[in-house]
């Protein structure tokens, strides 16, 4: 298959962005509305950062599902939860970034995915609520100038590393939008297992680079 140029990819149909996780949803919002709980979402902005690409789309985690080898999102609030990393670079620049973080007084939301390689993921915001936590990410156009495959996929990884512990929290959010002009604005919250299993098995990333 002959590269594409972003100029050209442009004119392509948008891949469909489907995906689920136990304790999250995805929503791609094109209406606008305000979710009815704004009011009491608080900004984190005082977080780090550590987002990789692998280019041949390879896995990131190490794991008996291929779903979540694929696709998982993870509120990691003990060392005991940490997943296994592949053996590749970009999956050792995570483990190296996770490692460091004391879970005694932070925490790591952990996103791993596979993306269009035309595109780059964009993390958009972090929110804390009393009982949980939420990500926002879209996806943006590469450079022009930098070759890409219609079909093909890539892997990306972000690890972000909170300034709290989260260990009473009992939900975990996420919103991701197709296109970084038409941004997420509501995300579902949904229960899922406090703590210790916040981290559990999914099917289904910082700051502007």
């Amino acid at each position: 298959m002959s590269d594409w140029s972003r100029r050209r990819f442009l004119a392509a149909a948008s891949l469909p962005v489907v995906g689920s996780v136990a304790g999250c949803s995805e929503s791609l919002d094109r209406t606008g509305a305000e979710p009815h709980f704004a009011e009491q979402k608080r900004p984190v902005t005082d977080y780090e950062r550590e987002q990789v690409r692998n280019n041949e789309g390879a896995s990131l985690i190490e794991d008996e599902s291929a779903a979540r080898r694929s696709y998982t999102y993870e509120h990691l609030t003990e060392r005991a939860n940490v997943p296994s990393f592949a053996d590749v670079p970009e999956a050792r620049q995570l483990e190296q970034f996770v490692d460091s973080t004391d879970f005694e007084t932070e925490s790591i939301l952990l996103l791993v995915r596979p993306i269009p390689e035309c595109y780059d993921l964009r993390l958009v915001s972090v929110s804390e609520e009393d009982d949980g936590v939420d990500s926002q990410y879209c996806r943006d156009m590469r450079p022009a100038d930098v070759a890409c495959e219609r079909d093909a996929e890539d892997t990306v990884g972000v690890a972000i590393r909170l300034p709290f512990a989260g260990d009473s929290f009992n939900t975990l959010g996420m919103g991701f939008s197709s296109s970084c002009d038409n941004r997420p604005t509501v995300v579902s919250f949904e229960p899922v297992t406090p703590t210790n299993a916040t981290g559990a098995a999914t099917d289904a990333g910082g700051a502007d680079e």
